[in-house]
């Protein structure tokens, strides 16, 4: 985010505007702070670099950071990637291919079948 290097009056208006409904030093510690743990609004991830003091300190903009609204998030390919990844215990799951069960591939893997796995009941 770039740096504040001057207080001009529209921001002096801002930051005043902002410490009439939030006359606590800790509210703008804690949306300074979340706004740089944001990929999103420090520009980490790419997708936006507008993100800026007089950005921040516009109302909707201070309470929709306050409320978490731009915390990193998995995606939620990710997370049932991760789940499934977790419940059969193979990376990747999503490559483990189709229509083989996990006792299926646990045998493939140990070669516990030597005459070749069973595929949907069919050889």
């Amino acid at each position: 985010m770039p740096k504040v290097t001057k207080a001009t009056k529209k921001r002096q208006g801002l930051m005043r505007s902002r410490w009439k409904s939030n006359p606590d030093i800790t509210v703008f510690e804690r949306l300074f702070a979340m706004a740089e743990a944001s990929d999103f609004l420090s520009g980490r991830n790419g997708k936006w670099t507008n993100c800026n003091f007089d950005w921040l300190l516009n109302e909707d903009n201070m309470i929709k950071t306050l409320e978490g609204s731009y915390e990193n998030k998995e995606s939620p390919k990710s997370k049932v990637n991760n789940r499934e990844a977790l419940k059969t215990k193979f990376h990747l799951a999503e490559s483990r291919g189709k229509g083989y069960s996990n006792n299926d591939l646990e045998n493939m893997l140990l070669n516990k079948n030597k005459q070749g796995v069973v595929k949907n009941n069919v050889t």
